[in-house]
């Protein structure tokens, strides 16, 4: 069934990546599921457990504030009721990739290619046809093929970047304590409180 999914999927290659089933505002999903070669799990579990051990390495990740979420898995099987029912023989096994994202989705991709193309060619240099992240035109192609429209999307907070949400939830926080700071002072220690307090919280407004 997997195997016949994506060889099926170059035929709709556009209505896939820009689905209204993909987008909820300006949030955005993209899933890709790529064809393994033999022992590429291994390796790439062993790739994604090193950058999960070290989080500097996926820092420029962090840093690109449009992104949600972004999450990598293998499918290594097919789950089934037992008998009568057959198992299902993968002939591969697959690269699972799920991520949220603000804006264009060849932005996003583009993003990942030239700010972690070291971390996405050790991901994704175990999948079968992976061309590198760069050039980036070549590597879009390769994530078009292989991309699975969502089955229902939905976000939170579909306007809104990540930093965007933690950094209302910081002023929220810091907005609290500043109430019950100043909840006794005169005019004048309050203006004070409040200017500090402006300049302090200003990165988040």
């Amino acid at each position: 069934m997997v195997n016949e999914q994506l060889q099926t999927q170059p035929e709709s290659i556009q209505q896939t990546v820009e689905s209204d089933a993909n987008v909820h505002g300006q949030a955005q999903a993209i899933t890709v599921l790529t064809a393994m070669k033999p022992g590429g799990s291994l390796f790439s579990r062993l790739v994604l457990g090193v950058l999960q051990r070290f989080p500097w390495l996926s820092l420029p990740l962090v840093r690109l504030s449009f992104i949600h979420f972004a999450h990598w898995g293998f499918i290594t099987h097919i789950p089934d009721n037992g008998p009568p029912q057959a198992k299902e023989r993968l002939k591969h096994h697959y690269l699972l990739f799920e991520s949220n994202f603000n804006g264009r989705w060849d932005d996003y991709i583009e993003c990942f290619a030239q700010d972690l193309s070291l971390q996405m060619r050790l991901i994704w240099n175990t999948s079968i046809g992976f061309p590198g992240p760069l050039p980036v035109r070549t590597f879009e192609d390769y994530i078009q093929k292989n991309s699975v429209t969502a089955s229902y999307y939905w976000s939170a907070y579909p306007d809104a970047t990540t930093t965007e949400v933690l950094s209302a939830l910081t002023l929220h926080q810091r907005f609290a304590a500043f109430r019950q700071q100043v909840e006794f002072m005169s005019a004048a220690e309050f203006k004070a409180a409040y200017e500090q307090f402006l300049t302090e919280i200003q990165h988040h407004l």
